[in-house]
């Protein structure tokens, strides 16, 4: 009983060295290059969506100055129709 409790104790002491000495281990440097290549992928990535979200406000903003300048132009029809009705010149 006692040596199966060892056994036990001596792979659990084992695989928390294992794991340990994974945490320290720190891999391979990270080139110059590499930083750049992913720099430059989030960039364009970042762009690319700026992009679209201006292409959509503008598409937004070009429907809503449409929308206004149709109803100042039937705004400004409208009055100058009742002025030239009201004039003097269509009464004769």
């Amino acid at each position: 009983m006692e040596s199966a409790r060892n056994q036990r104790r001596c792979r659990v002491q084992l695989r928390l060295r294992s794991l340990v000495a994974g945490l320290c281990y720190a891999g391979p440097s990270v080139q110059l290059n590499d930083w750049l290549t992913a720099t430059l992928s989030v960039l364009a990535i970042s762009l690319t969506i700026l992009g679209v979200l201006v292409a959509v406000i503008a598409v937004w903003g070009y429907r809503s100055i449409k929308e206004e300048a149709k109803t100042i132009a039937d705004t400004a029809a409208k009055q100058q129709i009742s002025s030239y009705l009201d004039s003097e010149a269509i009464q004769d």
